[in-house]
């Protein structure tokens, strides 16, 4: 075994293991790629700076991580792996859309669905219209993200892909939940919940189904059932160190033991919840926090506290309204969706017909 073979070989775990939510610490993604530099291998050197990408965006360093992935779509590239070069394309993606830069994440994913549709690629297209869909429920257009996401679920039934079908459906859990659907969020994740218990590995996932579970609990007034699941998702979230996740099951929890009456314990998970939310950067969360936060000191008589979280939602609306306003889908744009949904349901009937005649033979 070559030097590379054995570097590979270490590697290749670390790398699985990342792109599924569960990577190792920055520094040690770094050293993997200052390794995998000596090689001068571009295949090798791609898949560190992803993994590298995914380590970044874990611990919510999201510039590190769109620089991280950036760099690979072109050394895949160089290495002639086309499906590798779109897949960390697709990844840029995703980090501009979790950093809330909207615009930018919706080009990178239409630059990338005219190479997918040259290649009549629907495990990619699927993840484009996923991420689409996303960028719908961000902002608020949650029947849009629905019907995106819908469609990615149509398109994802004919690939033999277990993980990109539990994420589309944990989305449609998200879009349903946010139209009071509840019934269709749960069959959803119903149906998540058993490809996680068998062929699809990720915690950041089975988290966000034991979330999702407390959150439709909560809107239903089952409080003690709601806290129950809360609590195992912020366990998971806990093991797995998944800055995002921990903040977001907080907040719900804090909300959860606030109607329970535990108002102590309720004061304890919305302080923890806005000092990570501040760590990653996730000022809605912290607003959120802030306002429950300054109920709770109205309610035990204590103004003075009271004041000091009202002054601070505020300040972070405040800075919600100096920030660029809210991305609107221009025409163009839509018009580049609207044929390329198209497109995608041309090349999905085709292999279904292809299927069937094969199937008839």
């Amino acid at each position: 075994m070559t030097p590379l073979d054995a570097f590979r070989d270490e590697l290749r775990p670390l790398a699985v293991a990342a792109a599924n939510g569960s990577p190792e610490p920055p520094a040690v993604a770094a050293d993997l790629v200052a390794r995998a530099r000596r090689f001068g291998d571009p295949a090798t050197l791609a898949c560190a700076l992803v993994t590298l990408g995914h380590a970044h965006q874990h611990v919510g360093a999201l510039a590190d991580a769109q620089a991280a992935f950036r760099a690979a779509v072109p050394l895949y590239a160089q290495a002639g792996d086309e499906h590798a070069s779109v897949e960390a394309q697709v990844e840029l993606g995703y980090s501009h859309y979790a950093a809330g830069e909207y615009p930018r994440a919706l080009a990178t994913w239409l630059d990338s669905l005219e190479q997918v549709r040259e290649r009549r690629d629907l495990h990619h297209g699927t993840r484009v219209y996923l991420g689409v869909g996303k960028v719908y429920y961000a902002l608020e257009d949650f029947g849009s993200a629905l019907r995106y996401h819908e469609l990615a679920l149509q398109l994802v039934r004919g690939l033999d892909s277990p993980k990109l079908c539990c994420e589309v459906l944990i989305n449609i859990a998200g879009d349903a939940y946010r139209q009071q659907h509840f019934d269709r969020a749960q069959r959803a994740l119903a149906e998540a919940a058993e490809l996680l218990a068998g062929p699809v590995s990720n915690h950041v996932w089975e988290a966000e189904v034991e979330s999702y579970l407390g959150l439709i609990h909560f809107a239903r007034g089952e409080y003690p059932a709601a806290r129950e699941k809360l609590d195992h998702a912020f366990a998971i979230h806990q093991e797995n160190q998944n800055l995002w996740g921990k903040s977001h099951v907080l907040l719900a929890l804090g909300r959860t033991h606030a109607r329970l009456g535990e108002l102590e314990r309720a004061e304890a998970c919305l302080t923890s919840a806005d000092e990570l939310a501040g760590q990653a950067r996730l000022d809605n969360v912290s607003r959120q926090a802030a306002e429950l936060l300054a109920d709770l000191a109205q309610r035990r008589g204590d103004f003075a506290a009271a004041l000091r979280y009202c002054k601070r939602v505020h300040a972070l609306v405040a800075g919600e309204h100096a920030a660029p306003p809210a991305l609107h889908l221009g025409r163009q744009v839509t018009e580049r969706l609207r044929r390329g949904v198209l497109r995608l349901r041309m090349e999905h009937a085709r292999r279904r017909l292809q299927s069937t005649s094969g199937a008839k033979g």
